[in-house]
């Protein structure tokens, strides 16, 4: 499976740039747009989204994990 750690995305749009799935630890995710993408069955450890746009996004089986 995939993992990336600690990477910064900014300015993507994920429904021309296709998310890798697998799972992605405390990385960033600044204005990008999630618009109609389909990002399930990625999982989100500690992970940012500033300013990002998820209207539509698939979602499903994807996880996000972060400390209480």
């Amino acid at each position: 499976m995939n993992i990336t750690e600690d990477e910064t995305f900014k300015n993507i749009n994920f429904k021309e740039a296709i998310l890798k799935k697998g799972d992605y630890e405390n990385c960033t995710f600044l204005d990008c747009s999630f618009l109609n993408s389909d990002v399930s069955n990625v999982n989100f450890f500690e992970c940012e989204f500033i300013n990002c746009d998820l209207s539509s996004a698939c979602l499903l089986y994807t996880s996000d994990a972060a400390d209480d």
